[in-house]
């Protein structure tokens, strides 16, 4: 996104269109705009994204929310469910030899 300012300005132009599509709740929410609108208050705070640091920050916390952890607090949900045994949510925040930050060329940002 960062590295591209046409991605970016893409994104930003479509964010109404693109979101539900990104994030993974096109199909699954009753209401995708509904839950747009929500995302952009809640992580963008109504901004415009721009190559700085809130911006990279936000879009780092919205797509680690809608690819890890939702399917994490799914996991975990069920297990309550399904099992008497405790269950305990533990955030890894260990960053390795490779990490994400290689695959978006920017090698000082912790994703």
């Amino acid at each position: 996104f960062f590295g591209d300012p046409e991605i970016l300005e893409d994104f930003n132009t479509n964010f109404k269109t693109a979101a539900p599509l990104v994030f993974f709740y096109s199909e699954t929410s009753p209401n995708p705009d509904y839950v747009t609108c929500q995302i952009k208050s809640y992580y963008f705070k109504n901004q415009t994204l721009t190559n700085n640091s809130f911006s990279k920050d936000a879009l780092t916390d919205v797509f680690t929310d809608s690819y890890f952890l939702s399917g994490a607090n799914k996991a975990v949900r069920m297990h309550i469910r399904y099992t008497r045994q405790p269950v305990y949510f533990y955030a890894f925040g260990y960053r390795g030899a490779v990490s994400y930050s290689e695959l978006n060329g920017d090698t000082s940002y912790d994703y």
